[in-house]
């Protein structure tokens, strides 16, 4: 049962990565009067919810937490392609972020304006980083907690049929 636990301990503190980067981001968007990062949270909550109770319930070795895997990987996978893919709102939401940013008065670190780096371009910068690096680590967490909880929904299995055949085997011995 230790494939499973460790596949929702990933599952968990992904999001709780997610959760901190995420929430600044939308932080200084909405400080700045966009809305942009609500439609966001309604697009990114179908995944968050799915991963966090499967997470919870494999956690406490209930059942239903395997079964919610397969779904989850389902939302999360199609929801990180579509934020590659800057579809709605993501899109939207990196814009105003990039917006608000420049507003806030972002600061280019020394070794980026070292390399020719823009405020703007730095802003394009984070936000493509958000979008790709986001889903990537989404999608690559969602599938590892999946199999890791399918490998040991196999061992949970074997080990449960092959307990009474040795004590049947066992028997026979005396």
């Amino acid at each position: 049962m230790l494939l499973p636990r460790l596949g929702a301990l990933i599952v968990l503190g992904g999001f709780a990565y997610g959760v901190a980067i995420y929430g600044r981001m939308a932080w200084v968007t909405a400080v700045e009067g966009f809305f942009s990062w609500a439609w966001m949270l309604l697009f990114l909550a179908p995944s968050t919810v799915l991963g966090i109770v499967a997470a919870i319930l494999v956690l406490r070795r209930h059942p239903l937490g395997r079964r919610l895997a397969t779904p989850f990987v389902i939302v999360t996978v199609l929801t990180g392609l579509l934020a590659v893919g800057n579809a709605p709102p993501v899109g939207s939401f990196l814009d105003d972020y990039q917006a608000a940013s420049l507003v806030r008065g972002l600061e280019v670190p020394p070794f980026e304006t070292s390399q020719g780096l823009t405020t703007i371009e730095y802003a394009e910068k984070l936000a493509g980083d958000f979008r790709l690096q986001g889903a990537l680590i989404a999608m690559g967490a969602a599938i590892a907690f999946y199999v890791l909880v399918r490998r040991g929904a196999i061992f949970t299995r074997r080990t449960r049929t092959s307990a009474p055949q040795a004590a049947d085997a066992v028997r026979s011995q005396r």
